[in-house]
């Protein structure tokens, strides 16, 4: 019988999709995020794994990204299956990151399973494998998965603001988006604030206070700068100002608080071209730095080992000429060739 890892947060859709696979002769194993599900995997390998994308802790995009730098998960193919993520540049991102099939929600339940079990006869019969696009640096990664984020963030603004102006859902139904866009914003673990046109926070997730560090009731209204570095102006090369001038994305990296910190702004232009607001994106990359630095502290040392090792090998080669020198005084035959060679 052949395990399926199953990994989405909705207890609705674990409990649909365990029993279409159960009543299709899979063995069910359930994870509510990705790094529960690569926890599992990593003491059980499954035979598949079906994803959802939006997900706490870890998202679908994570997991794939994580899931296939292990060698032995990268044999085993994911199934990102999601109802939130549909946008062609999603599916891209998640097949570059290893996906081995990219459905949209809900998928009829025959089809479904045919392709799940297509995908597990090609990975076992070695014709396909997970395709993982390297990116040239972690920026690239970065881009690409905060347009993702940027992308569904917008979408819900839209849908929100498009329900609230036609006025024909419920206050219920209005409150129920509110909830779940919410949940979108605070499940992200960057640090994201929406700006205006003024350069004051609007909006901003849960994770935002983490990283500015200031009582919730203290952030919205403020200039980012005021929030962020504690500055009444902004600083000289502050992404915020550039990508009001520049209208595309700007960045920056900031040691704040023992930490470094790089800070991305996406402008939202109006129909005239002109930034109506912002995205601004707080990422802690204090880790990647510290391995960037221990690599090249690494190198360096290898370097020098490595003049060590040629410097004794040309002294060598000096002492045997001179040995053959002395030799030669003496009336002796040579013991080394010409160029102090054995």
């Amino acid at each position: 019988m052949k395990t399926a890892l199953i990994v989405d947060d909705d207890e609705q859709n674990l409990y649909l999709l365990k029993t279409l696979l159960e009543s299709n002769d899979f063995c069910v194993v359930l994870a509510h995020n990705g790094a529960e599900a690569l926890e599992i995997a990593r003491r059980s390998p499954p035979d598949i794994a079906i994803s959802d994308i939006l997900m706490p802790m870890m998202d679908g995009f994570s997991l794939l990204r994580e899931w296939n730098r292990e060698e032995r998960l990268r044999k085993i193919p994911v199934i990102i299956y999601t109802a939130t993520y549909t946008d062609p540049a999603d599916q891209k991102l998640a097949v570059s990151l290893g996906a081995a099939r990219f459905i949209i929600k809900p998928a009829e339940p025959e089809l479904f399973i045919a392709e799940l079990k297509q995908v597990m006869a090609a990975y076992a019969a070695g014709s396909i494998t997970a395709t993982v696009e390297h990116f040239e640096d972690n920026q690239e990664y970065y881009r690409m998965y905060n347009e993702a984020l940027i992308r569904k963030l917008e979408k819900k603004m839209l849908d929100l603001e498009q329900e609230k102006e036609q006025r024909r859902c419920s206050e219920e139904q209005v409150q129920r988006l509110a909830h779940e866009w919410q949940e979108t914003f605070d499940a992200i673990e960057d640090g994201i604030c929406l700006i205006d046109a003024q350069q004051r926070i609007v909006r901003h997730n849960k994770a935002f206070v983490r990283f500015v560090a200031k009582p919730d009731h203290g952030i919205i209204g403020r200039r980012c700068w005021q929030v962020v570095h504690g500055t009444d102006e902004a600083l000289p090369d502050c992404p915020v100002l550039k990508a009001a001038k520049s209208l595309r994305r700007e960045s920056l990296e900031l040691d704040l608080r023992d930490k470094i910190l790089l800070v991305t702004v996406d402008p939202i232009l109006d129909r005239n071209g002109t930034m109506q607001s912002a995205v601004h994106i707080i990422r802690d990359i204090t880790e990647l730095r510290k391995s960037e630095r221990s690599l090249r502290l690494k190198l360096d040392e290898l370097q020098r080992w490595h003049k060590v090792v040629l410097n004794r090998e040309d002294r060598i080669i000096e002492l045997k000429k001179e040995v053959n020198e002395l030799r030669k005084e003496a009336g002796k035959p040579l013991r080394y060739g010409p160029d102090g060679e054995a």
